[in-house]
């Protein structure tokens, strides 16, 4: 294993120095040749690239990849996370069907960020507005209680976030980012769309903002009768936000989401078998911030909870609640400290817990966790920055958890920049892991991971042309997974800190701009060295083209996945490509037009064991802006 690492470093040097070389060399050449190009229009651009910018999220030279809104809107995808897969190099994300995830172990949108997973599929936190999104119970994000229609960005930080957002980050984090409306503006927007397989997604929002505060609420209806027998899904969502700012020095808003979903889950090809879930649930936060002239900062207070019913006969309540505090401010020149706490309390109950008769039917399971943290960025002159944080989390069963991070970044020319990074992640196991269901554990003990990655970002051509180069090698220990307990044992199967994984890989991203046209290409290489886990495809290539023709435009999108396994054992492999297209035209003013495509060669393949993947997807419909 060591020599396939080693192997992947060499040839990695041998790509990194004539990289650096061309992108120092070019930015001289292109000085002179547009000066006569004034302007760039940038279509819907996708930012990818290490941040330095000094807020919470960012004091650390990171891979940070932002989606804005325009290419959300643009999509052809019939999900905001499907997008985000399209966009990210190292980011995939597992499907059964047209729309909808469900929850609990049957669930699919997992999540799997460079090769890193989890069998509950709580390694990548899902965050709205930097609140954890999690199941009290199971550990898992929700992705089908996510209100869709008023995402201004998506935040993707690839790589062990637990310095940022504690024990659930220990593979990434994904954020996403309300939109705030302006002062001075209104909007009441409905947008209607219909399909294949009776698919139907409606939304309904509207807005004010005024100097001191402003207003939003809306409504999403997302619908499908399914590609398969027994496969549809429904959900129904509804968000509220409120913000106030009392001064010029603070703000504070209250947000409330609704969501309600029901989804079927088929059953393998193989023994179909119909599983109905249904969830509720509900999310509240109310945030106040600061920002002074060198200190800003705030607190976050967060409640989340959920209704769950099985056909099967489990049905569960959970919760998850909990408070983050954090300022940040110059301590001396060139210097960002920010330092911060956070605690966080989750729970539930469920039944039947694997018998009837268990202790634990119906009763009240309860957790809590605290944590402190600070992070330091100091500039060394104009080309080096320096980084480093820590964070420490007490756990109610675990006890303490450390997690470091140190890195650098150097500019080696104008436009051009070389970072490193160091960090470290973990995840503790879930009440579920611990308590439920037969393969139940008590003594498991939490994940860790650690990571090391060096990257290069360049700009050239007056930001016409963009380029992000990443190596990385993670490496996992204590994973837990279901595995054949000793012979003659109640039950047969047991959770256990069980496996390790050492990933190494690379991660590219280039985007071309032209007045009229933009190329975004972005693909990963993993080598899995040791346990190879489900959906981390060893070659991932996205491309995006997104063009204009007078009043058209175009997005076409294709991803190609080859040596990904599609279950666990790690026993088959899938290959696919798949094309997808929106294209969007602006009738009146006031109403714009779009139709997509997904899937459009209707190609066969599966992501999970015995689901095959939906055909072509056909979609059309309208956005209405009356005001």
């Amino acid at each position: 294993m060591k020599l396939k690492h080693n192997a992947l470093i060499v040839k990695a040097q041998f790509i990194l120095f004539p990289v650096i070389f061309f992108f120092c060399l070019v930015p001289q050449y292109s000085k002179a040749q547009l000066k006569k190009d004034s302007a760039v229009i940038r279509l819907h651009e996708v930012v990818v690239e290490s941040q330095q910018v000094a807020d919470s999220r960012k004091l650390l030279p990171s891979s940070l990849s932002v989606i804005n809104n325009a290419t959300l809107q643009a999509s052809p995808q019939p999900d905001v996370l499907k997008e985000a897969e399209q966009s990210i190099p190292g980011l995939f994300i597992a499907g059964k069907g047209i729309m909808g995830t469900g929850a609990g172990p049957l669930m699919s949108g997992k999540i799997s960020m460079r090769g890193l997973t989890s069998s509950s599929n709580s390694a990548t936190q899902i965050l709205i507005d930097g609140v954890p999104m999690m199941m009290g119970l199971f550990g898992h994000p929700l992705p089908d209680a996510i209100e869709q229609t008023n995402i201004d960005r998506i935040e993707v930080l690839r790589g062990p976030s637990s310095l940022q957002y504690g024990g659930s980050a220990m593979a990434g984090a994904i954020n996403f980012i309300s939109a705030n409306p302006a002062p001075g503006t209104h909007n009441l927007m409905a947008s209607m769309q219909w399909g294949s397989f009776g698919t139907d997604k409606r939304s309904f929002s509207a807005s004010f903002g005024k100097e001191k505060y402003f207003f939003q609420a809306g409504y999403s209806h997302n619908a499908t009768d399914g590609f398969r027998d027994n496969s549809a899904f429904t959900s129904d969502d509804y968000f509220f936000r409120y913000g106030v700012n009392f001064s010029k020095h603070f703000q504070r808003i209250f947000t409330l989401y609704l969501a309600h979903a029901t989804n079927n889950d088929p059953g393998t090809t193989d023994a179909p078998f119909l599983t109905t879930t249904h969830v509720q649930r509900t999310l509240a936060s109310y945030k106040l911030t600061n920002n002074f002239q060198g200190l800003k900062g705030g607190l976050t207070l967060y409640y989340q909870q959920g209704i769950n019913h099985f056909s099967d006969g489990w049905n569960s309540k959970d919760y998850m609640g909990g408070a983050r505090l954090e300022e940040q401010l110059p301590l001396f020149t060139g210097n960002t400290l920010l330092a911060g706490a956070e605690t966080r309390w989750y729970g539930g109950k469920g039944s039947p817990v694997g018998f009837p008769t268990s202790p634990l039917n119906d009763v009240w399971i309860r957790q809590s966790e605290q944590s402190a943290f600070a992070i330091m960025q100091q500039k060394a002159g104009e080309l080096l920055t320096l980084n480093a944080g820590v964070r420490t989390d007490h756990h109610v069963l675990f006890g303490y958890t450390t997690s470091p991070s140190i890195g650098a970044t150097l500019t080696i020319c104008k436009g051009s920049s070389l970072r490193g990074l160091f960090s470290q992640g973990f995840r503790n196991p879930t009440i579920g892991e611990l308590y439920y269901f037969p393969p139940a554990n008590v003594t498991l003990k939490p994940e860790k991971a650690g990571n090391i990655e060096f990257g290069m970002n360049s700009k050239l051509f007056k930001d016409h042309l963009s380029f992000d180069f990443t190596l990385f090698s993670t490496v996992a220990s204590d994973l837990i997974f279901t595995v054949p307990a000793p012979a003659g044992s109640v039950p047969p199967v047991e959770n256990l800190n069980a496996k390790k994984v050492s990933n190494t890989g690379l991660e590219l991203s280039t985007k071309f701009v032209s007045s009229s046209t933009q190329l975004s290409v972005n693909y990963m290489y993993l080598q899995q060295n040791d346990t190879p886990l489900p959906f981390a495809p060893k070659h991932k290539l996205s491309v995006q083209l997104q063009s204009s023709v007078q009043k058209l435009m175009m997005n076409l999108e294709y991803q190609f996945i080859s040596g990904m396994y599609t279950d666990y054992p790690a026993t088959t492999l899938s290959k696919y490509s798949v094309v997808d297209l929106a294209l969007v035209y602006p009738l009146t003013r006031k109403i714009q037009l779009k139709v997509t495509g997904n899937n459009l060669f209707d190609e066969k393949y599966q992501i999970m064991k015995g689901y095959p993947m939906p055909g072509r997807v056909l979609m059309g419909g309208f956005t209405l802006n009356l005001f």
